[in-house]
């Protein structure tokens, strides 16, 4: 997946991934960022990992009665 993320066709381009949570960690160390988490908490579901040119970001998602703020 990584390699196919690489391929020109997605220069500039915005591709939403939904991944299982366990697997998210060495998803993001394959496209050569540090994971947030490590392992990858099982009760964490209110996350949005944005990569872009300028680096990771560890997004609160907030679209539920409970999610976490920061």
């Amino acid at each position: 997946m990584v390699k196919d993320l690489n391929k020109k066709e997605f220069d500039g381009k915005i591709v939403l991934m939904c991944w299982h949570h366990g697997m998210i960690p060495k998803l993001i160390r394959a496209l050569g960022h540090e994971s947030p988490y490590e392992p990858w908490p099982e009760e964490l579901y209110d996350r949005i990992i944005s990569i872009d040119k300028d680096g990771i970001k560890n997004i609160p998602q907030r679209l539920l009665f409970g999610d976490t703020i920061d």
